[in-house]
């Protein structure tokens, strides 16, 4: 018996260490890289900690050593992709998250003809894959004028996340003992009252597990803003493979900024991991 509780720990013990290693791995390469000098990339035997550290490719992403124009035009690009990322990012959270908590509360409280029919529509657009869809919708932001504005990829990623925190909050709303509200009611309170001063207190932690799965899947959209972000409002995720030409590839600049693109979403992650646990469990508790 106790040999079998030992190799059960092991083999949990093992599984544990490949999951760390298959997820941890890639981002200790990318920092570790991001510090090499560019002349020990090739260097042979692969070390996993640098022989020699370097800040250069740092400096020259974030425009302090700027040698040459090639490098001052690095830093703009850099600053105003990063700049983008974070607006299209909280845009789309805010927007999504506002419509769908309205939304949720609606097909919750609310009696309507169809309600049951119009929420599974929505929902079930989840199952639409994206690229199924890109020519209509290239077609139509070129006819309402909105290929390369904050306002288009805003659209388009609240068109994308919000069936899914429609769901999510619609499930929180529903755990809500309505006696609440129906005491409010009583009291005189109106509907919006009731929504803004009883309600949204009361779902907390499901608005935040929705706004952490709209921020974090905006921000690391790629093929939405490769192809309606090309220029002016062109995130990270679309500038960072730019810095790979045809003719040369700047690993230095690829991990510098990589390194600096995960910082925010790995913030996010980590001081409210908790709220997007609670968050989701919030509505799976009949």
């Amino acid at each position: 018996m106790m040999q079998s509780s030992t190799g059960h720990r092991i083999v949990v013990w093992l599984g544990v260490a490949v999951l760390l290693l298959w997820s941890l791995g890639p981002i200790y390469w990318n920092l570790v890289s991001s510090i090499t000098p560019s002349d020990d990339f090739s260097a042979r035997p692969i070390h996993f900690f640098p022989e020699h550290f370097t800040l250069h490719h740092y400096e020259r992403l974030l425009g302090i050593d700027v040698g040459n124009l090639g490098e001052t035009q690095v830093w703009s690009q850099f600053r105003a992709a990063l700049f983008n990322s974070v607006i299209t990012s909280l845009a789309s959270t805010v927007v999504c998250v506002a419509m769908s908590a309205l939304g949720g509360y609606a097909f919750t409280r609310l009696s309507f003809p169809g309600r049951q029919t119009l929420f599974v529509l929505v929902v079930a657009t989840l199952a639409i894959p994206g690229y199924a869809v890109l020519i209509p919708l290239y077609r139509l932001m070129i006819s309402l004028h909105q290929v390369d504005t904050v306002t288009g990829i805003t659209a388009i990623y609240v068109s994308a996340y919000l069936p899914l925190s429609l769901w999510l909050l619609r499930s929180v709303f529903e755990q809500l003992p309505i006696s609440l509200e129906e005491a409010a009611q009583l009291d005189g309170a109106s509907k919006l009252y009731i929504f803004f001063r009883i309600v949204l207190p009361l779902v907390g932690p499901g608005l935040t597990a929705a706004s952490i799965l709209t921020f974090l899947g905006a921000w690391g959209q790629y093929l939405v803003p490769l192809i309606f972000s090309p220029s002016a409002t062109k995130p990270l995720t679309v500038l960072i493979p730019e810095f790979a030409t045809k003719n040369f590839i700047d690993y230095g600049l690829i991990t510098a900024a990589g390194s600096i693109a995960i910082i925010i979403p790995a913030l996010v992650v980590i001081f409210l991991n908790r709220y997007l646990v609670s968050g989701l469990l919030a509505g799976s508790i009949k």
